[in-house]
């Protein structure tokens, strides 16, 4: 059964144990008299759920001074100790500091605003976290709560819309504190483009194992390699001149984005119809006050299914505008709300981000929803990931997305 399992929460390390999560609850319930009973630890999550950090949940009987076997349950995510590619990739990096802040700081203010005005829109949970000794973040677990992860399936419409729904509040919400109180919001500044990308393998030589490996598949598709060739030149560079844009000092629509907007960092909960009951998102390592199109581009591909994305693109777009300047108003934002011609202009301009999506992401799109593909392996092993750029349905995509690209100046 343990194959079925994120293969690094296998083993919990050591220092989580009774005491530790004893401290945790005294720390957060205040009270001094708490005692834990029993304590089992469990891996977190399954295979492909999720690549940047290690989490394991927590089952937990206590006493505290008013009641008496108090079952918890909680996940504890932390960064990988083992030594592991994981490891190798993910030290010294920004990621926890920023996910902390975004806990213990900037989601209670964000929610603070949509709760002065009305709006019960919850952005994410929250339970505890550290940076020493252990860098750490506890939160309540979604499970417990009938949320889940979507496995062997992409989101449908409903989901995709809902999930843009909580990102342009969040995204309006961000847009008003970066006017009124921008030292709250304007100074995230790292996000995925930020990390050196010599420990990213999968970024590093995205353009040419796409060249190399899909687009040869295909005699149509060859008639790319002479553009991608040239491409591969800047097209990284140039995603992280994207990710630098506020501090370069360039007109955009900023906004406080997700930064790694997708349906593996969502948990979702049904309703016993099946009908959406509400969304949760997860994992803010990567947030990062940029372009708002960037999470937009991230979703087409990384929430939207093919058809979604080949049908229904401009139209999602268009929703998520109008919840986006509606939100503003509602808000009461002072300022000239921008328009739906500003984000257009935007998708334009930053458009390098969108080819990068279609010539890195869409293998992982296969991985999440096929078992038998390893978010893993995709990540750590060249030889794995070369394999999946031929992918039957990666190359099937490229054949659908190519030629629009090419017609809309993406390939220039």
């Amino acid at each position: 059964m343990t194959d079925k399992f994120n293969k690094y929460e296998l083993i919990s390390p050591d220092w989580l144990n009774k005491d530790f999560i004893e401290k945790i609850l005294k720390d957060y319930e205040k009270d001094d008299r708490i005692k834990v009973l029993s304590l089992d630890i469990t891996p977190a999550t399954l295979n492909n759920d999720h690549y940047g950090s290690v989490m394991y949940r927590t089952k937990i009987q206590y006493n505290n001074s008013k009641n008496k076997n108090i079952p918890l349950s909680l996940v504890v995510k932390t960064m990988p100790e083992n030594d592991s590619p994981k490891k190798d990739m993910l030290s010294d990096t920004f990621l926890f500091r920023t996910e902390i802040r975004m806990y213990s700081e900037t989601i209670p203010k964000m929610e603070a605003i949509l709760r002065k005005y009305g709006d019960d829109t919850i952005l994410g949970a929250n339970y505890y976290a550290a940076m020493k000794p252990h860098e750490i973040i506890v939160f309540e677990d979604l499970v417990v709560k009938g949320f889940s992860t979507l496995k062997n399936r992409m989101p449908n419409e409903e989901e995709v819309r809902r999930a843009l729904m909580k990102i342009a509040k969040w995204h309006a919400v961000s847009y008003i504190l970066a006017k009124e109180e921008p030292e709250a919001i304007t100074n995230y500044n790292e996000g995925v483009f930020t990390i050196d990308m010599n420990k990213i393998e999968v970024f590093k030589n995205a353009g040419r194992s796409f060249i190399d490996n899909t687009l040869v598949c295909d005699d149509e598709l060859k008639t790319y390699i002479p553009l991608f060739e040239k491409l591969d030149k800047t097209l990284l560079q140039n995603c992280v001149d994207i990710w630098h844009a506020y501090k370069r000092g360039d007109k955009a629509l900023f906004v406080l984005n997700h930064g790694d907007f997708h349906m593996k960092n969502m948990m979702f909960k049904h309703k016993e119809s099946g009908e959406l009951d509400d969304l949760m998102l997860l994992d803010f390592q990567t947030c990062y006050y940029g372009p708002a199109v960037t999470d937009i581009m991230n979703s087409t591909y990384m929430l939207m299914d093919g058809d979604t994305r080949w049908n229904k693109r401009d139209e999602m777009i268009y929703y998520y505008f109008n919840i986006f300047s509606d939100s503003l108003k509602k808000f009461g934002f002072k300022g000239d709300i921008p328009r739906m011609a500003d984000l257009q202009i935007d998708l334009i301009k930053y458009r390098a981000f969108e080819t990068f999506m279609a010539v890195t992401y869409l293998p992982f799109i296969a991985c999440f929803n096929d078992d038998s593909i390893e978010l893993d392996k995709i990540m750590e092993s060249q030889e794995y990931r070369l394999k999946m750029f031929s992918n039957p349905m990666v190359v099937a995509e490229a054949k659908r997305t190519l030629p629009t690209y090419l017609y809309k100046g993406h390939l220039e």
